[in-house]
């Protein structure tokens, strides 16, 4: 499972959605500034890694990036390898 946090008027998380959206990869949106976001999620957020920007990205719950790690986790989900995408 794929978690984003972000928040609203974020132009960089709206683009880490659409990119997730066109390839039609289920995923959960956390928006940080939601006074009712869970007390994990917090926790996750401010807490155990204290992020001072967004959007965040976990993949089955391991920190995988930020908006950057979009393309190498499109390749993942598409089941292209490192070795594939090198040769281009």
């Amino acid at each position: 499972m794929i978690t984003v946090y972000g928040g609203n008027n974020c132009s960089a998380c709206e683009g880490v959605k659409s990119a997730l959206n066109a390839d039609k990869i289920n995923y959960e949106y956390i928006d940080v500034f939601d006074a009712s976001i869970s007390q994990e999620h917090k926790d996750t957020f401010f807490g155990e890694h204290n992020f001072r920007s967004i959007p965040q990205i976990f993949v089955d719950g391991k920190y995988v990036g930020n908006a950057t790690a979009v393309p190498d986790i499109l390749q993942k989900k598409r089941g292209v390898t490192d070795e594939q995408s090198d040769r281009g």
